[in-house]
């Protein structure tokens, strides 16, 4: 009875805030486990629905962690890029995973957008929002 309580309140809040569903457990699910096949070393910043604009910039390694609670993921950064100390004299070095994160995420049919360290992927989208999905020309 509590998960129907739950799921009522969900429903009116995400009606009240004027969010549309992009992503079901199903696709994050999906997601989940496409990601884990691939064992990339990503890190994540997430924001859930009744957060404000702009959380803290947090990013969690911990995919089990962050994939918690799914059903109220409003967005999810992956940032696909990691910077390796080479000493306090060089630059670091990047290994960029960004293609590999790219083709799993297309593999779990999950539609995302582009950004400057990996992608953003959508678990709702606000009324008036202007989301510029990638497509398969992008990247």
């Amino acid at each position: 009875m509590p998960e129907r309580h739950y799921t009522v309140k969900l429903r009116r809040y995400l009606a009240d805030q004027q969010l549309v569903s992009v992503l079901n457990t199903t696709k994050w699910k999906r997601l989940l486990d496409e990601l884990c096949r691939e064992d990339l070393p990503l890190h994540f910043h997430r924001k859930d629905i009744n957060e404000s604009e702009r959380p803290e910039q947090r990013w969690d390694g911990d995919i089990f962690h962050v994939f918690g609670d799914c059903e109220i993921i409003e967005w999810l950064e992956i940032r696909a890029k990691l910077s390796v100390s080479r000493g306090q004299l060089l630059e670091p070095e990047i290994h960029d995973f960004t293609d590999k994160l790219i083709a799993a995420t297309r593999r779990a049919k999950v539609p995302f957008s582009l950004t400057h360290e990996g992608i953003r992927v959508w678990g709702y989208i606000r009324a008036g929002s202007d989301v510029q999905w990638a497509t398969d020309s992008d990247h």
